[in-house]
């Protein structure tokens, strides 16, 4: 099979079982490659085995783009609270309050945790689409120091750090947007910036 991007040699033995947690049949692969032994466990019983091994070797592909949200990003440093809401340790017994309007708190509370991650998410793609279309501008802006370069098109902290380093003499040329009113008067002034980056 090909994992990894590479051509493995693969043992497996596939078992469909009951499994008392779940209280249903679940399909176990058991897996024997060059990187060591893992069972599988699947609740979709239509994937064969080998379907499974190549989904669970996709994983990796997706596990940088957590990275990057989390270390990079921030995605997941929001801290929106009310005291409406049960302390983490009682979150699983938890249910909402009966009064309406502390469970208007608590969901909205909800609300803004999921929205700072999805317009993160969408802040992530956004860079990634600027790294692969202006990948060499990037490089020509950046101010900082890469030890080892391992492709062409840069990361999202470095697309992040160059727009970062030139955003308040960016800024300006969008003074159309409502938002800009809000945040006009902490704009420092731009002399000490690269004034070529507009």
């Amino acid at each position: 099979m090909e994992l990894y991007g590479k051509q493995s040699e693969v043992q497996y033995l596939c078992l469909d079982l009951i499994w008392r947690p779940a209280k249903k049949l679940v399909r176990f692969v058991l897996v024997e490659t060059d990187r060591g032994r893992i069972v599988l466990m699947s609740s979709d019983l239509t994937l064969s085995a080998q379907e499974i091994i190549s989904v669970y070797s996709l994983r990796f592909k997706i596990e940088p783009s957590f990275a990057e949200q989390k270390n990079d990003m921030g995605s997941f440093d929001y801290h929106f609270w009310t005291t409406a809401m049960p302390k983490r340790r009682k979150w699983k017994n938890a249910l909402l309050p009966d009064d309406p309007t502390l469970t208007k708190r608590v969901n909205d509370a909800k609300k803004a945790a999921d929205s700072f991650v999805c317009l993160s998410t969408i802040a992530t793609g956004i860079l990634s689409i600027i790294a692969f279309e202006h990948k060499q501008e990037i490089w020509n802006r950046y101010s900082g120091w890469v030890r080892t370069i391992r492709s062409d098109i840069p990361t999202i902290a470095l697309v992040k750090e160059t727009i970062a380093q030139d955003f308040h003499a960016i800024l300006p040329f969008f003074s159309h947007f409502k938002s800009f009113n809000f945040i006009q008067s902490l704009i420092r002034k731009v002399d000490f910036l690269f004034k070529d980056s507009a």
